[in-house]
């Protein structure tokens, strides 16, 4: 998010990455947006009702949950088109498919 050294270098918000995902699959940079992919699901927790709802931003590395809204949507939209654009043989595709629907089969990704 910014420059090394200054406010913010080491975050990763999720309404730019959830933007981010939607453009790199967009534009067909399908390795990148699985990447990314992976690493978003890795990282969010379920919050205190049970939901994977992601927070405003990631500290480098560290797991999270919170109730950003905009930045969930943002990479549940992005999520939605990668898993479109994926070969249906992509193993990535049915971890996205088990976080879009019931998400029970994330706890191999999430741990």
């Amino acid at each position: 998010a910014s420059i090394d050294g200054r406010p913010w270098s080491d975050t990763m918000w999720t309404r730019d990455a959830g933007t981010f995902l939607r453009e790199l699959t967009l534009w067909g940079d399908l390795e990148d947006a699985c990447l990314l992919a992976e690493r978003l699901i890795s990282l969010v927790r379920p919050n205190s009702e049970g939901y994977y709802t992601f927070p405003m931003y990631f500290k480098l590395g560290e797991a999270a949950s919170g109730s950003e809204l905009d930045g969930t949507a943002a990479i549940l939209i992005g999520l939605s088109l990668l898993w479109q654009r994926l070969e249906a043989s992509h193993p990535l595709r049915a971890d996205i498919q088990a976080f879009l629907e019931d998400q029970h089969g994330l706890q191999g990704i999430a741990e």
